[in-house]
């Protein structure tokens, strides 16, 4: 008994580590799992939404809570559309930080994001961005993405 609860204690305390020195932490796993729902039609936008989405928003019954959930129905419809329309295959998406991104890989310019960018990561696919993503601590806050001119901001669903 005692072997079992050192045994997970020390899976729960290194696993991070671990996934985090191959590449994967626990935020671009989840970002995986994400594409690869988003992809397959199995589950529904407000499943997808309640899986990997912050929900305090999205559960208000307030006004502000109905136009959040609009506005991601309206950006999941457009999202899952262009993945399956790129035919893109979930097993061949690479995460990156938005820091990370080479010249090819970023949206065509003029092109920048407001405010900081350290929570901010991008699926690629075929050296092309897919979707960009706004962490909030092991949610996804936002793929919505909105444009005024060359400046580019999140609708951040967690707050």
């Amino acid at each position: 008994m005692i072997r079992f609860i050192l045994k997970t204690f020390l899976t729960c305390a290194f696993l991070p580590i671990l996934l985090t020195a191959h590449g994967q932490n626990m935020d671009t796993l989840a970002l995986k799992g994400f594409v690869r729902d988003a992809i397959d039609t199995k589950l529904t936008n407000s499943e997808l939404a309640e899986k990997y989405f912050c929900t305090d928003i999205l559960t208000s019954k307030e006004k502000y809570g109905v136009e959040a959930r609009a506005y991601l129905e309206f950006a999941f419809v457009h999202q899952r559309k262009y993945l399956r329309d790129k035919q893109v295959n979930a097993n061949k998406v690479s995460l990156k930080p938005f820091s990370q991104l080479s010249e090819s890989e970023m949206p065509p310019k003029p092109f920048h994001m407001l405010h900081e960018t350290s929570n901010i990561y991008v699926s690629v696919y075929e050296g092309k961005s897919l979707v960009f993503f706004l962490l909030n601590k092991s949610k996804i806050a936002s793929t919505l993405l909105i444009g005024q001119g060359d400046e580019h901001y999140f609708v951040d669903f967690c707050h």
